[in-house]
């Protein structure tokens, strides 16, 4: 939310030495400097402006932050080099959602490169340069040694320079939508990166120097045309998210993740991955959220049911022909989704234990009987069950009171007994035709 004026009660406030007034781009800047500048103590202010010169040049030095709203830039303008005090820089272009046409409009800006004087700028900490067109990083990237945050999400970069790997003290490295094709051997010495995504590019390869990013508790390797990921991943010990969605190799990809038993999401979605994988998912007993959509899995294996952290169970479109007893043992488990496997006939009696159940699709399966124990879970908020072979609603579906969609499209149900669900169920949406709501 916008202010227009800056509040002159920051003048009682004598320990006050930051401002963040990011996003604020409508305020009076000359009454807000000019408050600023009678609070003596105030050293640090982030500013969001068209332009720097929408701020008197006098206060200029108050600024550690700066967010550039200009769009179209060719260039970076020559007065934002003289603030070499700031640490935080945020110089990209936007997207704009249009609700009338339900699109999105992007506004890049056209740097062409990450430009050498702004390596000059060796206080920075935060650098996000989005949607700028930029194709060039410069070595000199390497001068800023105390970088946390380098954002350089859909540009056009190519390559990344090996000096890259000087930036010891960069916790996140974003390079999402680019043109990558290889992560340089330098990136090893990255020993503080936290989080790494390399979403949507071109790479092939994630090479052995990954294994020592031994900090790394993020990585997104999705949208890539990766055909080898080298066993040094499974060093990654303290990683917590691994997302590896919709690749396209020419063979199953060999995976070695056994070992990462801080894992707590993972995402193996669209992506041909060896049989084995499931054996060793399912030593991966602090896992929270496993997506294996569109996936080539054919059966889950006994040991699933060591997952016992598990909320979320993703197994959209694989080729499951059933669910063994064992699932019944993931009794965190808030959200299942099996629609689409077309060969599951029946739910075994022990998922009568997840009444942690928020969200149950089995869609698309030639299940004939929803169980009486659906009942059981009193918790469940939306049941998918259209295009299956179910012909009847069992009596335990009036305890489902916190039940908000129900969607039983193209079943044959009497309609008695639709009825007498609507009545105890009167905050429950009944869809029988049309398009199924996203939970």
């Amino acid at each position: 939310m916008n202010i227009h004026k800056l509040p002159k009660e920051i003048l009682t406030c004598p320990n006050l030495k930051h401002i963040n007034l990011l996003g604020d781009s409508l305020i009076d800047w000359s009454q807000a400097f000019n408050i600023i500048d009678k609070q003596k103590h105030i050293n640090s202010v982030y500013v969001s402006v068209h332009k720097l010169t929408d701020i008197q040049p006098k206060y200029w030095h108050y600024i550690t932050g700066l967010k550039l709203l200009a769009i179209n830039l060719k260039n970076i303008p020559q007065n934002i080099f003289t603030l070499t005090q700031l640490n935080y820089l945020d110089i990209s272009g936007k997207t704009v959602f249009n609700k009338a046409s339900s699109m999105e409009h992007i506004y890049s800006n056209d740097l062409n490169q990450l430009p050498p004087a702004l390596c000059k700028l060796t206080n920075l900490k935060y650098l996000i340069l989005n949607y700028d067109n930029i194709r060039n990083i410069p070595p000199e990237i390497r001068k800023l040694k105390n970088l946390k945050v380098l954002n350089l999400n859909n540009n056009n970069i190519e390559y990344l320079p090996p000096q890259i790997g000087e930036l010891k003290n960069l916790e996140i490295l974003n390079l999402e939508g680019n043109q990558i094709e290889h992560l340089p051997h330098k990136i090893k010495n990255l020993s503080n990166l936290k989080v790494l995504n390399i979403a949507s590019n071109y790479i092939d390869t994630i090479p052995p120097e990954i294994g020592e990013l031994k900090k790394l508790e993020t990585l997104v390797l999705d949208a890539n045309e990766i055909t080898y990921i080298s066993p040094q991943i499974n060093k990654l010990t303290n990683l917590k998210y691994l997302s590896l969605f919709h690749t396209e190799p020419t063979a199953n990809l060999i995976l070695k993740i056994d070992n990462l038993t801080k894992l707590e999401t993972l995402i193996l979605a669209s992506v041909s991955v060896d049989p084995d994988i499931i054996n060793q998912i399912t030593k991966l007993k602090n896992l929270k959220h496993l997506d294996l959509s569109e996936s080539i899995i054919v059966e889950l294996p006994p040991e699933i049911g060591n997952l016992t952290e598990l909320r979320y169970l993703n197994l959209y479109h694989t080729l499951i022909w059933k669910l063994p007893p064992e699932i019944g043992k993931l009794t965190k488990l808030e959200y299942l989704d099996i629609c689409c496997n077309y060969s599951i006939d029946s739910l075994p009696k022990e998922m009568a234990n997840l009444v942690n159940l928020k969200m149950l699709d089995i869609s698309s399966n030639p299940i004939e009987e929803l169980p009486d124990y659906i009942g059981n879970f009193k918790n469940l908020e939306y049941l998918y069950i259209q295009y299956t072979n179910i012909c009847h609603l069992p009596a335990s579906m009036k305890n489902l009171k916190k039940l908000k969609i129900l969607n039983i499209e193209n079943l044959d149900i009497p309609n008695k007994e639709i009825i007498e669900l609507k009545k105890a169920l009167p905050n429950c949406k009944i869809e029988e035709e049309g398009e199924q709501e996203e939970y």
